[in-house]
């Protein structure tokens, strides 16, 4: 999301809130609006002051799915619109995959008649076949349900040590 890459952006230049919103042009509590999503969408000028000032693409700041998005590619024209989305989708298959991969899955892409095909394997067994725009249209369920499974499993590991930490102490 939008607001978690702007404070990521401003975390990694070690800048606070105020000193950030300095060197774009706003002030500090604008930018704490932004990352805590009560501004939602600044406007493509504040987009390409951050972009320009931390060399960042544009692409990789805005999301997939937001009204931003729709307002920078109103501006191009044909050839810079389909490689935008292409850049988009390139990134977010990346981002699921990523995380797949993180977890133990390994991820392949392939073409097969004229359909691109994203392959699921978990220690070498195909867990799961789809189409590449099914992969990222449903990734972040994906991703989602690992991250709470993951959340879940480690909080429930903790909770099971502590317990048998204090039982062992009576």
């Amino acid at each position: 999301m939008f607001k978690d890459k702007l404070k990521k952006i401003r975390k990694d230049n070690n800048l606070t809130q105020s000193q950030f919103g300095k060197v774009i042009g706003v002030t500090g509590a604008y930018i704490q609006q932004l990352e805590k999503g009560i501004k939602k969408n600044p406007s493509l000028e504040i987009v390409f002051k951050i972009c320009n000032k931390f060399n960042i693409d544009p692409v990789d700041l805005i999301d997939s799915n937001s009204e931003l998005l729709n307002e920078f590619i109103n501006g191009l024209d044909e050839n810079e619109k389909d490689e935008v989305t292409d850049s988009l989708f390139n990134n977010e298959f990346n981002k699921i995959a990523n995380v797949l991969e993180d977890n133990g899955y390994e991820i392949n892409r392939i073409s097969s008649d004229g359909y691109d095909i994203v392959e699921i394997l978990k220690d070498d067994c195909t867990i799961s076949e789809m189409l590449e725009v099914d992969f990222v249209n449903n990734g972040i369920i994906m991703v989602d349900s690992i991250n709470k499974f993951i959340r879940f499993s480690i909080e429930d590991f903790l909770e099971t040590y502590n317990n048998l930490g204090k039982s062992k102490n009576k």
